[in-house]
């Protein structure tokens, strides 16, 4: 999501917690912040390697925020997101740091996937 300076936030859940992962990816190094998303419990669907966010309203997830990120930064994770299998979506939610809430993307798993894979 673009804050007020301009650029947009990630938050992470999986691989892209991984500051040198974010960097392969991205070209770049990245600031990250500890985060939670509520509301979101995360889940690891059979048969794939990676996790999923799914709504559940007595849960958090714990991740990172990525901060400062270009649209080109953005394309380039919606790129990496869209495996396996288009899995996942791009939303806009909030997420709370320690500095308080702000609005950020977040990549959830369509329900119809999990269903595929359960």
């Amino acid at each position: 999501m673009r804050n007020s300076r301009g650029s947009h936030e990630v938050f992470a859940y999986g691989s892209l917690m991984n500051p040198k992962f974010v960097e392969e990816l991205l070209g770049k190094s990245v600031k990250l912040v500890p985060a939670k998303l509520e509301g979101y419990k995360k889940v690891q669907t059979p048969g794939r390697k990676y996790p999923a966010a799914v709504k559940h309203p007595t849960s958090s997830i714990k991740g990172e925020l990525l901060l400062n990120l270009s649209s080109e930064d953005v394309k380039k994770i919606d790129k990496w997101e869209e495996t396996p299998e288009n899995l996942y979506v791009r939303i806009k939610a909030p997420v709370m740091t320690k500095d308080g809430v702000r609005k950020a993307f977040v990549y959830i798993t369509k329900k119809e996937k999990i269903k595929q894979s359960s």
